[in-house]
């Protein structure tokens, strides 16, 4: 019994736990490990092989999981949603432990949205491109974002998704606090809008100040007004029916100018900016801008007069900026004359050619007696003004002789029931007038087609400064050239070509954009930064003095993402002609242009190859690199408010139609832009706000012109109307183009050929341009279909217009005028 004690007491052969393992091996399920018998944890079995994702089941489900090289395991995720029922935790899907404070995690996680994750350091561990599009915020990685609309549920503070700090307005601190779009607001109470001490809030129905709608231009306001970018109430109105001091303008009582033109001021002051003010000394212009009726001069140049024949020329002075400068510029001739502001009448008193030189513009006016016979027909250069010598001049169907040296015929007489008169040049140029023989006109001055010099430009290139005072992003400017007429101010001239550029977004890339020549265009978003879009416009504009007129604004970063993701150019200048409403303006001027020849695209003659990015490297284009290049900086706003009543654009045209006003100074200088949508016979027609013309345009005829826009360059509709630039201005309509014109032989007699044109029949004049294999012809009817005279047998026809006329729809061709396109309040053509 002892011994059994004795063994009992010092026989162990097994180490256990914590026991020396150097004389006795461990007890089973130990090991030993440095000399101790200690308990390890056994190696997990392998996985088992799997051939397929649905293999992977653990814990009942196979969400997050991967098959990859016969072994299961979690994916790689991005968000939770690629995790199925677990989610994304530092970019591998992870079992989801609830929680409901950092408590019931473990060390190094947070609990965010009831999730245990592993909280982050630095933004590079954020899983969605680190820094990129995901930042570390206090651990959490967060979401960037340009608004609330990027975030899900949260909102957006500093460019990062951030939780909403209330959903209802007892979340918010107690006091004057709601709770709006997911952010608690403080509020101040009020009764009515005056307890709001700022114009720019209104008191609501809940008794808080609330912040009116924001906006850029008026139009954005339906009846109110945009002050200070603001929505405010306006006072509607529907005739001049304001108080003291204001002005009915679309339907909206507004601020009066102080003055509109020289007329509204007193004691010998003129309007200058909208102000009346002594008048500027006069200054001695660098080039001077001559307009006759058949165009500016360089190019019409010359005047077929006959003795007792009065003209009109208008000249206006520039300096070497290209910006016109106060003053008349009387003319030097022996002619009689006499001169008002910018307005000269030549009186053709005796026969013989005669120079009138406005400073170095020379023109000469070519006076003679007028021939005996009932019918005198002067035959012109549609371009230069000067006589056509030899021209054939057809009185319905038969020769009645050619043109003399002085561009004249005189037919003897005209039977009773002629009407038709037809001049064809000896180099393919005819004009054809159908009906203008009624009623016995004793002369008309027949101006025939000229070639337009298509192998040179003239332009510049254009930078505009912001004032560094506006907030916003995205960055527009715009810089438009001046014209030849209102009529020529068209959209596609002011704005100009397409180029191509590229816009960069977060995540997206770089996007592919086309911005019209005058558009530049600046952007700052998230993870991209700033960036140049389109840092310079290079417009084409007429020879000579180059007069600018420049825009410039900032904006919020979704207008850059509007236009990344645009596709028309033309839709985007419609725009920006709307905006140009709440820009900062600049008239100035951009030198003394030179047309020079142009350049194949490829070449390094035009600065970079492919300067406009369509792919094209052998057509020809402007010599953009030798355009002078010039820096604008904006400061003013427009003030001129004008009201233009317009109908509605033609069927399949553009729902809005571009508008444009300016003065006629020798060139047509545009003061202000829009795009319009049309308004009922009745109404006070949209606004276009417009920079107040300078002293410097004092007697300078104002007009605008209201340009319906195509998809096609082959279809053309615009009115236009002259006067001071006023409150309400009455355009009228705008004439579909005749689309469908078609000619039919042997109407209306065997021989004869008609050109039927649809909707044409309520057109005071109708014009088509036919080519009978030897001469284009333009041919002019009064309303209706037109038969064209035997001389002509056509064989194709290219254009058709319809043309509404004020008065005598030959007038223009009677008297010493210009083409019939410009005296025409509304013109529609299709080609």
């Amino acid at each position: 019994m002892v011994l059994t004690l004795l063994m009992a007491g010092s026989c162990h052969p097994l180490g256990l736990e914590g026991e020396p393992c150097a004389e006795a091996p461990c007890a089973a399920g130990l090991t030993c490990v440095d000399d101790v018998c200690s308990y390890v944890e056994p190696e997990p079995p392998p996985p088992p092989p799997c051939e397929s994702d649905e293999q992977c089941v653990l814990d009942g489900t196979a969400d997050g999981r991967v098959c990859t090289d016969g072994v299961c395991g979690y994916a790689d995720c991005i968000f939770d949603l690629q995790c199925g029922v677990r989610i994304c935790d530092d970019g591998q899907c992870a079992d989801r432990h609830p929680c409901f404070s950092e408590e019931d995690c473990e060390a190094g996680q947070l609990c965010s949205d009831g999730v245990c994750r592993t909280a982050c350091v630095l933004d590079d561990q954020c899983a969605l491109l680190g820094g990129v599009l995901q930042v570390c915020v206090e651990g959490e990685c967060r979401q960037r974002c340009l608004g609330d609309f990027m975030c899900l549920g949260g909102i957006c503070e500093e460019n990062v998704c951030l939780d909403p700090q209330c959903a209802v307005d007892e979340d918010c601190p107690p006091g004057d606090f709601y709770c709006d779009g997911g952010r608690c607001v403080a509020f101040t109470p009020c009764a009515e809008d005056d307890d709001c001490f700022d114009p720019s809030f209104l008191c609501n129905e809940l008794g808080r100040c609330e912040e009116r709608p924001l906006c850029d231009i008026d139009a954005e306001c339906g009846a109110d007004r945009c002050v200070d970018r603001h929505c405010r109430p306006a006072v509607p109105c529907a005739a001049d029916d304001c108080g003291d001091g204001l002005e009915c303008v679309a339907g909206r009582c507004v601020e009066t100018l102080g003055c509109r033109s020289s007329a509204d001021c007193t004691g010998g002051d003129v309007c200058d900016g909208g102000r009346c003010v002594d008048p500027p000394a006069a200054a001695s212009p660098a080039a001077v801008v001559v307009a006759t009726p058949q165009g500016v001069c360089p190019g019409a140049c010359e005047l077929v007069l006959l003795v007792g024949e009065a003209v009109q020329v208008r000249a206006q002075g520039f300096d070497a900026d290209g910006r016109p400068v106060p003053g008349p510029v009387a003319p030097v001739t022996t002619m009689t004359n006499s001169s008002a502001a910018t307005v000269t009448t030549l009186t053709a008193d005796a026969a013989g050619d005669f120079t009138v030189a406005f400073a170095d513009t020379m023109l000469t006016a070519h006076v003679r007696a007028r021939p005996a016979g009932a019918l005198v027909v002067i035959a012109v250069d549609g371009g230069s003004g000067a006589p056509v010598v030899g021209a054939e001049v057809f009185v319905g169907t038969a020769l009645a002789g050619t043109t003399s040296a002085d561009g004249m015929l005189a037919v003897a007489a005209l039977a009773p029931d002629e009407d038709t008169l037809a001049v064809r040049s000896a180099d393919g140029r005819g004009v054809a007038l159908v009906g203008a023989l009624a009623g016995a006109p004793d002369r008309l001055r027949v101006p025939l087609g000229t070639v337009v010099d298509q192998g040179s430009a003239a332009g510049f290139r254009a930078t505009v400064n912001g004032t560094g005072d506006e907030l916003g992003d995205t960055g527009v400017s715009l810089a438009f050239p001046a014209a030849t007429s209102a009529a020529a101010a068209t959209p596609a001239a002011l704005f100009g070509p397409p180029f191509a550029a590229a816009i960069g977004l977060p995540l997206i890339g770089d996007l592919p954009t086309a911005l019209p020549a005058a558009v530049m265009l600046d952007g700052t978003v998230p993870v991209v930064g700033f960036q140049d879009v389109k840092p310079e416009a290079l417009m084409t504009a007429p020879a000579g003095p180059g007069p600018v007129l420049a825009f410039e604004g900032r904006y919020d970063q979704q207008l850059l993402f509007s236009i990344a993701f645009g596709a028309d150019p033309m839709e985007l200048a419609l725009d920006l002609a709307a905006q140009t409403e709440g820009m900062d303006a600049l008239a100035d001027g951009a030198g003394l242009l030179e047309a020079a020849p142009l350049v194949v695209d490829g070449d390094a003659a035009d600065g970079v190859e492919d300067v406009d990015g369509d792919g094209d490297v052998t057509e020809l284009v402007p010599d953009y690199a030798g355009f002078p290049a010039i820096s604008l900086s904006p400061t003013a706003s427009p003030s001129l408010r004008v009201g233009l009543r317009a109908s509605s654009p033609p069927a399949g045209a553009n729902p809005r139609a571009f508008a444009v006003c300016g003065a006629e100074a020798g060139l047509f200088l545009p003061l202000g832009v829009s795009s319009l949508y049309g308004t009922a016979e009745g109404s006070r027609g949209e606004q276009l706000l417009a920079l107040a013309p300078a002293a410097a345009l004092e007697g300078a005829p104002r007009r605008c012109a209201v340009h319906a826009v195509y998809f096609s360059d082959a279809l053309v509709s615009f009115a236009q109307v002259a006067g001071e630039l006023g409150p309400l201005m009455e355009v009228g309509e705008l004439l579909a183009p005749p689309e469908g014109a078609f000619l039919i032989e042997d109407v209306p007699a065997v021989g004869r050929t008609s050109v039927v044109i649809p909707g044409g029949a309520a057109a005071d004049l109708v014009r088509v341009r036919v080519f009978d294999g030897g001469t284009t012809w333009e041919v002019l009817g009064v309303g209706g279909d037109v038969t064209l005279p035997e001389v002509i047998a056509p064989l194709v026809l290219f254009e058709s217009s319809v043309l509404a006329i004020d008065g005598d729809p030959f007038a223009a061709f009677s008297a010493p005028a210009g083409s019939i396109e410009r005296s025409a309040r509304a013109v529609a053509t299709a080609r």
